[in-house]
Order: structure tokens, then sequence, then C-alpha cells
């Protein structure tokens, strides 16, 4: 995956900071810094390759009306010229105005900048040939249209309104091969908010762009068959012992499975309804063509279960899902790291070597998780109301710097109190 890098002169109280999009990216942090609007900011990149309409919207921004200049398109020729500048200006403004719907908040005075990688040209040309294909009596005119990598073929006639115009199915792919050296690469996204669980088990109706996001991929999964994906096998015997069973769903409704008993899943434990989605997205999709977006996966996890969701977590990156994770557990970071070293070790050592060391460590030699793809951000406060983000070295796993100061806290007190009470003894 190629680097989209992001300037943020201000976004909520996060303020000049730099985010550079990754495959696996950890945000971490005390609460209110941020956490939540940079994870939802970064998720965008993946979005918006994939939705229709948003790209339609830059096309008809920029005046591009498919319509009109196949009007003008003859024989063959240059359709259409694209300014990588416009359009990364576009997507900084863009960018926001998804965040506001998310939030149902106003975000006027946020600005971000954006910069798309080297792979995409400064200018994106598309040309065009026509040509008669069919049968004589019974012939269709078609307009083949061409950018750097992909063709697309269009017939030469009105669109629908409705319908994305064949520029924009064209310039997300060329911008997907540019980025993840595939254009089929991304096939779905989907957004975990936190406090999910509900939704699940109640008639929500959402108020904010961030649950219609998620009643929409329920939706979607609601009515997706199962799946026979044997490469998935592996964090689906992770995920089920995590959750101790599993959830069904008989008609419109969820139940949890559990030593051959059923429950209505709203009578299951929260961390059950939390984590319920991600046995959808298992046994639904392929991982390997995912963008997810997961706020606190540990959240109502005992401090065990918190280290196995790290395990699940690091399944279905290794899966090739395309992650953005909030945390607030030194637990789940604490086992994310065993396995960022892991993976350390993988690269030092031939695979034999490093099966042994597997079986020693009683550990699965592809729980490893190589660091080149993980980047892990933490947000700090600074001086006033704002924060700041800051890209954390991961060569010797990811620093518990959010977590020290507390932890410190905790040892003096104790320490103190101990004291205290070893001289009311005496």
């Amino acid at each position: 995956m190629e680097s989209i890098k992001i300037h943020i002169n201000k976004l909520g109280r996060i303020k000049d900071s730099d985010v550079e999009i990754g495959r696996l990216m950890l945000f971490c942090g005390e609460s209110g810094m941020g956490k939540s609007y940079v994870a939802m900011l970064c998720h965008y990149f993946f979005y918006v390759w994939l939705h229709p309409v948003r790209i339609n919207l830059f096309l008809k921004e920029q005046g591009a009306d498919y319509e009109v200049l196949r009007e003008q398109m003859l024989d063959k020729g240059t359709a259409l010229q694209i300014d990588k500048r416009e359009l990364e200006k576009w997507l900084a403004t863009d960018a926001v105005r998804f965040m506001g719907y998310l939030l149902n908040s106003e975000m006027n005075d946020d600005n971000i900048i954006v910069i798309l990688p080297n792979t995409i040209p400064n200018q994106i040309v598309f040309t065009y040939e026509k040509t008669i294909e069919g049968i004589v009596s019974d012939e269709d005119t078609y307009v083949l249209l061409h950018s750097n990598h992909l063709k697309y073929r269009a017939k030469d006639k009105g669109i629908n309104i409705n319908e994305e115009s064949p520029f924009a199915i064209l310039l997300r792919s060329e911008i997907m091969h540019c980025v993840f050296g595939d254009y089929q690469a991304l096939r779905n996204y989907f957004i975990l908010p936190p406090s999910r669980g509900a939704m699940l088990t109640e008639k929500v109706v959402p108020q904010t762009g961030l649950y219609r996001k998620f009643e929409e991929s329920l939706s979607i999964l609601r009515t997706l068959d199962v799946s026979e994906n044997t490469a998935q096998i592996r964090v689906t015997e992770d995920l089920l012992r995590l959750m101790d069973g599993r959830i069904g769903q008989e008609n419109d409704t969820f139940y949890y499975e559990t030593n051959n008993i059923h429950i209505p899943l709203s009578a299951a434990a929260s961390s059950i309804r939390e984590i319920g989605v991600l046995q959808l997205l298992l046994e639904k999709t392929s991982l390997s063509n995912d963008a997810i977006l997961i706020e606190e996966p540990e959240a109502h996890l005992h401090p065990k279960k918190q280290r196995m969701m790290a395990d699940v977590i690091a399944r279905f990156f290794n899966a090739g899902a395309y992650m953005q994770i909030t945390t607030h557990s030194d637990y789940f970071l604490h086992r994310f790291n065993e396995l960022l070293m892991l993976g350390n070790l993988k690269e030092k050592l031939d695979l034999k070597e490093f099966e042994t060391v597997c079986v020693s460590l009683n550990e699965f030699p592809d729980s490893a998780i190589t660091k080149n793809n993980v980047k892990a951000y933490l947000l700090e406060k600074d001086e006033g109301d704002c924060s700041h983000i800051k890209l954390m070295s991961i060569d010797e796993g990811i620093p518990f710097t959010s977590f020290r100061e507390v932890i410190l806290q905790s040892l003096d007190k104790e320490e103190k109190l101990k004291s205290l009470l070893g001289n009311d003894n005496n």
C-alpha cells in the first residue's frame, strides 16, 4: 500500500498534527483527545474509493459532466484531465464534510491538507476511442475510456441521473490501483462504533451518520449467506473461543449459543453483543478486501480476553484486512507487542528455526505481525485545550507512554499507604 499523508491544521481538539495512512493503525491516549476523530478521518481514505456518490460529487464540482463531454467526443482523443492538486484539495474538504456527517456536527473551522502518493501522476488523463459493436441493423456505439492502468467501456448514450458516471468509476478504480496496487483491493468498508451492541438487539433510530453507517453494515451482513472461507478458519476459532460460544441468526433476530444453550442475544453479556459483529464479518465477508474501523475492541472484556482480542485483531490483519483501531487497554497493547516481537523473530530466523521457537512459546507462526505494516499513534494533550498526534516508534513494541504515568502514580500511592500502615503497626 502506498502512503497517503494528512496534515491536520484543526480537527476537533487536534491541531498541527501529521498522520500517514497504513494497513493497520492503532490510536491510543487519554479520553477526549480525539482518537475517534482521527480514526474516522483515516477510515475515510478507504471509504471514499468505494462510494460511488462521492467521486461523482468531485467530478460535478470540477465541471466534468460525462454527458456534456460525451457529446464532444468524436473518434478518439483526450476525454478528461484531472489535476492531482485539485483532487487533493477536494479530498481535504470532503473528508471534513464526511466527519461532520458521522458526528452530526458542523465542522466549518476544521481543515486538513491531503498529500496523495507519487504513484498518482500530477495529471490524471483519460483518453477515449469510439467503437461500433454488434450485428448489422443492431449495432451499438461504445466509448472505451483509458486511464494509465485501466480501461472502462461505456455505451455511447445517456446515463441515468442516479447512475455513477463512467469517469467516476474509472477514476476511483485508477486511484485504488495506484494506492493499493489493485483496483479490486477494496470491496467493503465497515465502521464499528462504540456501544454498537445495542443495535444488534434493540430497535434503535440512529441520530448520527456514524450509527447510520453501522446500521447499513448490519443490514448488509444480515442478508448475506455464510461463506465457505477456509483462509479464515483460524481467526474464527480464536473469536469463538474468546466468546465462549457463537451468535446465530433466526430470521431477523440474533441469538447467543453457548454450551448447547440458546438465549436471545439481548440476554448475553455486553462484551458478546459488542464483538458479535466480528463473527458476522468473518462468516460473510472476505477480510482481504475489507477496511474496518473498530472502536475499542476490548470493551467490557476481562484482561485475559483483552489479550485474546489482540490475537483476533492480529489475525484479521494477517488475513488482509485494512484496520483502524482505537484502544484504552494496556493488556491489549501488551499482547499486541508480543505479536510484534514474534514478527521480529520471524524476520531474523529461518522458517524451521522460527517454527521451533513458536512451539517452545506455544504460539502459532501465523500470529506474528510484521511491523512494517503497522502504525501506532499517541494523542497527547498540549498546552491549552488542544491535543497533538505523535507517531510512536514500534521497533521494540508500541510504547506504553499513555499508561506509564498512571502506573507510576498507582505504585507510588501504594508504597506510601503501605509505609503508613507499617508505621501504625509499630
